[in-house]
């Protein structure tokens, strides 16, 4: 969603070239962190003068094109916003190849420590500088805001999936005086719910993190003795629990311990399939975690927001669908730099990210800033000077248009092109985790369009999915490896492959000070066969010329249970080594020859999360969202290929012309296309052609068309490859065709 067009952003930006604020400040000293996260690498000397481009970078209607400048930025902190960061950097990098930006998720406060040392050139942090550190940093610094998110209190209660807490409840539980889920405070907020009777463990931050600033900070709205004993802070002493190193760790410990609860950005409870509960806001609703109620916790704040930018917008006071656990994040910024190219690829990546990062913010689940915060934004980022020189310049023929250039207009919201049918019903799947972020991002804005129609799609792997499927417990099961012949004989009804999302398997890796690997085909058979156990083993030397490689013992992760990403990536190895594909072979389920097990995306991905020298495989967004590498592959033209998009959509392009009327085709390992990333795959959902209730029916297929068909957005801010067009003409086909008694579900 565009607040404003581009060439609208430009011309008023040039209205606000006017001081806005002045930051004050020295340079603290800095304490060593309790812990050692990787600290990013230091900002490299610079070189001997070198000619720097003094043109403006180009804005247009069509977009905004980046300087062509040859850099390296870097950022460390939040891990609140590190999924959308991360989104951003890698759309940037097609538009700038030459800009590297490198941002360690190392949480807020560790964030603002290497800023202030000047280690990195923009610091994240959940929690806005203090007055004193302002103060002490002896320099002026903006607070660029980037986005607005969400703090959830996610739990694991299996078979309980939708609690709602008040803030007096968790000020109790985070106080540890309520320590069972049968306890009446919980019981009182959920009237009907059979809560078990399980001790509470309570997981918090281990790290400095804004995330816990957002958190407390809510907790001290509540409780005037919270505020007194404990505090709001990115750092507390915490009265009990058991810490977790950043987002992905506090999510990681919760979905690992049955009785669990902790705070985690939203993305971080959907990547992880916890729930993200509804909390009760001042006006007394209890309202879900959402873009609209995040959106409505900043709008009370806006009038007042000071020039700096520096607020905190938990619990407001107004709005009755305000989420009361929200905050903006920021990337800190100096307003004078040292190194002129530095300062134009800050600015440039900032500007973009800005104006051109909604996209990702909305599919990441995160809130984009209100049109007032983007225009004061703006104009921090254009006061970003070297020496007096402006890192960016807008181009001079603007300037006449900004004259005679009226107060943009608010766009109007464009009506939705399908509008589901008014349905009252529950719609069940299960199946793969492949898919399952998608699937919850469509399923989260698909309720704002059918409010009364409830989806219940559980990740519990593709082969689970099939067999809930066949046993007809579900509606639609999820499945990355299609149904054999012998499945479908057995079923003994007609029943579709409907195609939803391309996606990437990504064979993942913690390996501290390594980040930019690649692997061969036949070194991922090594290692998974368990041949190759050190990662400083010449087969992987030799796909990384160059690289310093450990004397490190290798740790393989696998999938403990059924799952299609599991079927993606032993059919990349079968078709690599015919060893492999007689030996083991290609299925959702093998006899693996050595490591570890971990159940769904999530737990694969904690496990190599935690495990110095793991590598194992998962789906691009798990990867991502754990800060995890995502490695180039070697293709069967013998490129080494990064998991993209576009790269994804070439492996899939092979495929087009063949495609079977069932949609039945695996495209591992493509033999053409230069740029083909070869470990990716459709997933599916299967549905019934023939179906018992037609409001069922009706509702499943609005939702299946929905998603077809306008769930883009979501597919592509997540890492996935859209549908192509002739696929989604096959897919589309296999919905209207659903049924009952031969009367068409369908209805456009």
């Amino acid at each position: 969603m565009r607040i404003f067009t581009r060439l609208r952003v430009v011309l008023l930006l040039f209205a606000l070239l006017l001081p806005l604020l002045a930051a004050c400040g020295g340079t603290p000293e800095v304490a060593p962190p309790t812990t050692a996260p990787a600290a990013p690498a230091a900002t490299p000397e610079p070189e001997a003068p070198t000619e720097v481009p003094t043109e403006a970078p180009v804005v247009t209607t069509d977009g905004f094109q980046p300087r062509d400048l040859s850099v390296t930025l870097t950022g460390s902190g939040a891990s609140f916003p590190d999924p959308v960061y991360q989104a951003w950097i890698e759309r940037y990098r097609e538009l700038a190849p030459n800009v590297t930006i490198n941002y360690q998720a190392v949480g807020s406060g560790q964030g603002r420590r290497d800023f202030y040392a000047d280690i990195t050139d923009m610091g994240g942090t959940d929690r806005y500088a203090s007055d004193e550190e302002l103060e002490a940093y002896g320099a002026p610094f903006f607070h660029i805001p980037t986005v607005l998110g969400a703090v959830v209190a996610t739990y694991n209660l299996p078979g309980v999936d939708e609690l709602q807490f008040s803030g007096e409840t968790l000020v109790e539980i985070f106080f540890g005086r309520v320590t069972n889920w049968s306890d009446p405070l919980i019981a009182e907020d959920n009237p009907g719910v059979d809560l078990p009777d399980l001790p509470i463990t309570v997981v918090h931050r281990s790290d400095g993190s804004g995330t816990t600033s957002i958190f407390t900070e809510f907790l001290s709205a509540i409780s005037d003795e919270w505020a007194t004993e404990i505090g709001a802070s990115d750092s507390v002493e915490w009265p009990t629990g058991i810490g977790g190193q950043q987002n992905a760790g506090v999510a990681a410990a919760v979905a690992q311990t049955e009785g669990a609860i902790g705070y985690v950005e939203l993305i971080y409870a959907l990547s992880n399939n916890l729930p993200a509960p509804a909390v009760r806001n001042a006006v007394g609703n209890f309202v879900k975690p959402t873009l609209e109620s995040t959106s409505q916790a900043a709008a009370g704040f806006l009038a007042a927001m000071p020039a700096d930018m520096r607020v905190n917008i938990v619990n407001p006071p107004d709005g009755e669908n305000a989420y009361p656990i929200a905050g903006f994040t920021w990337l800190l910024v100096r307003e004078e730099m040292s190194d002129l190219t530095t300062a134009q690829a800050l600015a440039d990546f900032l500007f973009w990210a800005i104006t051109e990062g909604d996209e990702e913010a909305l599919a990441l689940r995160y809130a984009p800033l209100p049109e007032e915060v983007k225009l004061r934004t703006l104009a921090m980022i254009a006061r970003i000077n070297v020496n007096g020189t402006p890192a960016i310049e807008l181009p001079e023929e603007y300037a006449e248009a900004l004259a005679s250039m009226p107060e943009p207009e608010p766009e109007p919201v464009a009506a939705a092109a399908f509008e589901p049918r008014d349905l009252s019903v529950t719609l069940t799947g299960s199946g793969a985790s492949f898919p399952d972020p998608v699937y919850q991002a469509w399923i989260e804005q698909y309720r704002e369009l059918a409010p009364n129609v409830t989806i219940n799609y559980q990740a519990v792997g593709s082969g689970q999915g099939r067999r809930d499927f066949y046993a007809d417990i579900t509606d639609m099961g999820g499945t990355d490896r299609y149904a054999s012949d012998e499945e479908i004989e057995a079923y003994g009804a007609p029943f579709f492959h409907i195609p939803t999302v391309l996606g990437a398997v990504v064979a993942t890796y913690n390996l501290p000070g390594v980040d930019e690997l690649q692997f061969s085909g036949e070194t991922l058979v090594e290692i998974f066969f368990g041949r190759v156990t050190n990662w400083n083993d010449p087969l992987i030397a030799e796909d990384n010329p160059g690289v310093d490689l450990p004397d490190l013992a290798i740790t393989v992760v696998h999938r403990s249970d059924g799952s299609g990403t599991t079927s993606i990536f032993t059919e990349f190895l079968s078709a690599i080594s015919d060893e492999w594909a007689t030996e083991i072979g290609a299925s959702d389920s093998v006899e693996w020859p050595t490591g570890i097990g971990g159940q769904q995306n999530a737990g694969v991905a904690a496990a190599v999360a935690q495990t110095e020298g793991a590598i194992g495989y998962v789906e691009l967004i798990y990867a991502l969202s754990n800060n995890l590498p995502a490695p180039a592959v070697r293709n069967a033209v013998g490129n080494f290929v990064k998991p993209t998009l576009e790269s994804t959509s070439q492996a899939a392009a092979g495929f087009l012309a063949a495609m079977p009327a069932d949609m039945r085709v695996n495209i591992v390992n493509p033999p053409d296309g230069e740029n083909a990333y070869p470990i990716a795959g459709f997933t599916w959902l299967l549905v019934r052609e023939e179906m018992s209730d037609l409001t069922t029916a009706q509702a499943l297929v609005d939702f299946l068309y929905w998603a077809i068909n306008e769930g883009d957005e979501a597919a592509l801010a997540l890492r996935y490859a859209p549908l192509p067009d002739e696929v989604k003409e096959l897919a589309n086909e296999m919905i209207m065709s659903v049924n009952v008694d031969g009367v068409s579900a369908f209805e456009r």
